[in-house]
């Protein structure tokens, strides 16, 4: 007679101490992190730093070898977690018309790819990615442009590259440049001395010792001075241009259905009560509502030049109110805000209240 011995789940403390500790070591988090800076700054090699492989094409000319936006995933092993990074290699800022990717155009390109992150995946860390060795009068600009856009509310962190030569460390250049840096009010989450250069064997002790604590520096800045995993940034008011901020989307909301003890209108979260006016930032654009009541008079252009050509008409109507009633004012309402410049017509909607 054969007998079998089936294993069992253990219980004890210690087992569910085992197991609990397993998982702990085998978090994960992600990260997204996008790399940006002048052309030539060595943000492609910084990339190949990170994943330690030539995932990205380098070049030592003067013009950018990024021509887009490239992503690369990466997940990086530390002690109690795996940080799956996304790391967003961005063209080269400031190069002029002749330059690979002009300075406008990338630019541009910029601004979609984190208004697009913002309002998706979100936005972990920036990385300003400067060369050591020259001078950029386009430093504070370029700090200031993304500043401005994020608002403080995304880490920005400093590499500076090239410093495989810096006597008698890397980290001198930071002593050098730390006051200077702050005289010109660019305030970073943190920063990393390295050298990006690939090594080869015949390279000596004394600069694979640079990549390899150019390495580890930039693992420790990037667990250091990143958003937590579930804080990543998704606000997308900065993402607006300003011309967009000045001229928003005209939406005209009309509640005089409403007895007045009950006179509450939410929109996104944002407007309450007796309101008249407001303007409100969803999914990246401005819309500035307008509240009207009955007789609905034509209401006046505002000194920020916001026209009532409105993209879209909401009228509240009250259940207990006669179909002809309802018809009769929503018609009157139409009437007067409906028509556009175009002659076109605008989407109306209906909300009912007291339902």
């Amino acid at each position: 007679m054969s007998s079998s011995t089936q294993s069992r789940p253990c219980t004890s403390p210690d087992c569910i101490d085992d197991i609990r500790a397993r998982e702990v070591l085998h978090r994960t988090e992600t990260c997204n992190i996008v790399i940006f800076g002048e052309t030539g700054a060595g943000k492609s090699s910084l990339v190949n730093l990170i994943t330690r492989k030539q995932s990205a094409a380098t070049s030592s000319d003067a013009l950018g070898c990024t021509t887009k936006t490239n992503v690369y995933e990466h997940d990086v092993a530390f002690q109690n977690k795996t940080l799956k990074i996304k790391l967003f290699d961005t063209a080269g800022l400031d190069e002029g018309s002749e330059g690979t990717v002009p300075n406008k155009e990338a630019q541009k390109v910029l601004k979609k790819l984190l208004q697009t992150l913002v309002e998706h995946d979100g936005i972990h860390l920036l990385i300003y990615c400067v060369q050591g060795t020259r001078e950029s009068m386009a430093l504070r600009r370029n700090y200031m442009s993304l500043y401005s856009k994020v608002k403080g509310k995304v880490p920005i962190v400093i590499v500076v590259t090239r410093l495989e030569n810096q006597n008698p460390d890397m980290e001198e250049w930071w002593r050098k440049n730390e006051q200077s840096i702050s005289n010109l009010n660019m305030t970073f989450a943190g920063h990393a001395c390295v050298t990006t250069i690939t090594i080869d064997e015949s390279d000596s002790v004394d600069l694979k010792e640079r990549s390899e604590q150019s390495y580890h520096a930039l693992r420790e800045l990037i667990d250091k001075c990143r958003l937590p995993n579930e804080k990543g940034f998704r606000d997308v008011e900065w993402a607006c241009d300003d011309h967009e901020r000045d001229h928003p989307r005209s939406v005209i909301v009309c509640d005089s259905a409403v007895p007045a003890p009950l006179n509450v209108c939410n929109i996104a979260g944002v407007i309450n009560g007796a309101w008249v006016r407001s303007t409100v930032v969803m999914r990246g654009h401005y819309y500035m509502f307008q509240r009207v009541t009955a007789p609905y008079p034509p209401a006046k252009r505002s000194k920020g030049g916001v026209g009532f050509e409105p993209c879209l008409l909401i009228f509240y109507v009250d259940k207990n109110e006669s179909v002809n009633t309802q018809r009769t004012e929503v018609q009157k309402f139409r009437k007067v805000y409906a028509k556009s410049k175009d002659g076109g017509r605008g989407q109306m909607t209906l909300a009912r209240t007291h339902c």
